[in-house]
């Protein structure tokens, strides 16, 4: 399959396609392989999966679908850079271009002529260029076939020279492209890996096609559905509901200082813009403008006075058109055939002006974060690594065992926790942790407000409004989402320091451990008792409904270290979750395991041979 350079179809209808007769063991044993020639040929193809009779596998029915998904939007191509005449086609445009209005309103409206003339220049520059390219490749057949039989004329050698020039150029823009498209970061542009890209460019393609998409009972086929079907999913997910919801008044936050806010709001510096700009990844997807931080990089001479002005008017009036604050959401699968909405995870592309003022502001924010973030949080922080509180749950564990005392250990799973956040509890805690006001404005500009469209097949829907949540991709979102879940924190501060929920003590001292965190990956440690079970299950109620954040109790674990059985079994009905065991996974990293057996790491091990056995991925 590998040295064919086939490419297996993903499933529609069902996951598996063989079932074994008991109905506890099924797999996915039955595939349809395609090679790029037939791709080229048939395009998208369907592989559906059909109900099985006595058979103990499954029909597939291989269906040819041609459908129109609609246009796609404009991206900034990395391979124009490599034009000679491309950067003073560009400059003369936009040095041209007159349009009056405050900076945030001219750029916008230059970024946006620039794309049409982009788009008409292209077609002039480089259209029919695969064309072409076979034209090229047949011409130089004709003159080697000459060569070998009867010599070629200095004119026909010098001909020859010209069409491996072009051609050569033709291929290199097909590279470049293909890269960009590949986004393979731990490989360089100007390697010769054209066919690796092309592997990558494919393989993503078939995996993230939406062939199919089950509403209920029913299967959508047609473009118009499945985006109708797709809109309607994120009116719903991004909507917010009108309730008051409780504040946490009686619960103390650690608070910035008044030199850390001076720092948030200082004028900014054209060497901190620059910085970000030079400090880029130039080959990331675009959002609804089509530029990219390559095109920043090479235009920044000329474009740099202006955004130097756009960034001292952000600074006084807090303003941002609307258009910056548009962005596409891409869907990527979570599992292999999906059929759902909820199997995939929808990525934020945000536009390049959107991006750079929130990597400025973010790396300010980065910097005074540590002061208002309990050590119980280890994640996004310069200085706390993802392994701390996985080093401290062990010992925990650990000590445990060998004192023979129990200890519950409760896996919080937050549902879709950056999209269900709730922007008056981000205001909230912005303000219970003392940033200024003139911060808190330009936090609200940026994050409380937007219209989002999906990509469906490339295509984008019809704009949607959002009232709630954070945006996936967007670089205060991190550090944000820290400020929403440090209130979780605060408030199992508080319930310790009333005795209303006991923790785990360790050491002589004792240190007192009732919580971990990395982000939304939670861990709740205590006394195995009634009175805990009470009021974590109160906390976690409480803290949903102040902050949006809801917790899926289906989904989360309870653990006990040297809890009976009965104990661990009536705690889970209680809470409505399932029960684990020791040991188990957190930060996809063993628990309580031992780490000299080579069975623990298994799992991990073969994650990492998955991951190195296929390129495609």
């Amino acid at each position: 399959m590998e040295e064919l350079e086939m490419v297996d179809l993903p499933l529609v209808g069902r996951r598996f396609t063989w079932f074994q007769a008991n109905g506890r063991a099924m797999s996915r044993i039955d595939r349809v392989l395609i090679s790029d020639e037939w791709a080229m040929r048939w395009g998208n193809s369907l592989l559906w999966v059909h109900p099985r009779d006595v058979s103990d596998h499954c029909p597939l029915i291989l269906k040819y679908s041609n459908d129109e998904w609609g246009p796609k939007p404009f991206r900034f191509n990395n391979f124009w850079l490599h034009n000679k005449k491309f950067k003073e086609v560009v400059e003369s445009f936009w040095v041209n271009l007159r349009i009056e209005g405050w900076m945030g309103f001219v750029l916008k409206e230059k970024l946006k002529a620039l794309k049409k003339f982009l788009r008409d220049w292209h077609k002039i520059e480089y259209g029919g260029s695969g064309a072409r390219i076979e034209e090229l490749v047949v011409e130089i057949r004709v003159l080697d076939t000459r060569g070998e039989e009867e010599g070629l004329s200095n004119e026909e050698v010098e001909s020859r020279k010209e069409k491996f020039r072009v051609l050569w150029k033709l291929l290199k823009n097909n590279e470049a492209l293909m890269f960009q498209r590949a986004r393979s970061k731990w490989l360089k542009e100007g390697d010769a890996n054209t066919k690796f890209f092309h592997g990558s460019v494919k393989a993503r393609s078939k995996k993230n096609l939406i062939s199919a998409l089950r509403s209920g009972d029913v299967w959508l086929e047609s473009p118009t559905l499945i985006k109708e079907a797709v809109s309607s999913y994120f009116v719903n997910h991004v909507s917010s509901p009108l309730i008051v919801r409780p504040k946490l008044n009686g619960v103390v936050f650690p608070s910035v200082s008044e030199v850390e806010n001076a720092s948030l709001v200082s004028t900014f510096s054209l060497e901190e813009i620059e910085d970000v700009v030079k400090n880029s990844d130039g080959n990331k997807c675009p959002g609804p403008d089509g530029f990219n931080y390559a095109f920043l990089k090479k235009f920044w001479d000329l474009l740099k006075d202006d955004f130097r002005i756009m960034f001292d008017q952000f600074h006084g009036n807090s303003c941002l058109p609307k258009s910056f604050l548009s962005y596409f959401v891409t869907l990527v699968p979570k599992v292999n055939s999906p059929a759902n909405m909820s199997d995939f995870r929808p990525i934020s592309l945000l536009g390049c002006l959107y991006k750079l003022i929130a990597k400025v502001l973010a790396k300010r924010l980065a910097k005074v974060i540590d002061s208002v973030i309990a050590p119980n949080q280890s994640a996004f922080i310069k200085g706390r690594n993802l392994v701390d509180g996985v080093l401290v749950v062990n010992e925990v564990v650990e000590l445990a065992k060998k004192s023979k005392r129990e200890c519950l250990i409760f896996k919080v799973d937050f549902e879709k926790a950056y999209d269900s956040v709730d922007w008056g509890f981000l205001e909230y805690m912005l303000q219970r942790c003392g940033f200024c006001e003139k911060w808190i404005g330009w936090i609200r500009v940026c994050v409380f407000a937007g219209n989002l469209s999906v990509l469906v097949n490339g295509s984008p829907t019809s704009e949607i409004n959002i009232q709630r949540g954070l945006k996936q991709g967007d670089h205060l979102a991190p550090f944000l989402f820290l400020l929403v879940v440090e209130g979780f924190s605060g408030v199992m501060r508080k319930a310790v320091a009333l005795n209303l929920f006991k923790g785990f003590s360790v050491g002589s001292n004792p240190l007192v451990i009732s919580h971990l965190q990395y982000a939304d990956d939670t861990l709740c440690i205590g006394e195995a008792t009634v009175e805990n079970l009470w009021s974590l299950k109160a906390i976690l109620r409480g803290f949903e409904m102040a902050s949006g954040l809801k917790v899926n109790f289906w989904k989360s674990a309870l653990i006990g270290v040297n809890v009976p059985s009965s104990f661990l079994v009536m705690a889970c009905s209680f809470l409505n979750c399932r029960l684990g065991s020791i040991p188990f996974i957190y930060l996809g990293l063993p628990i309580g395991a031992n780490p000299k057996s080579l069975s623990t790491w298994d799992p991990l091990l073969e994650h990492l041979r998955k991951k190195l056995f296929s390129w495609r991925n």
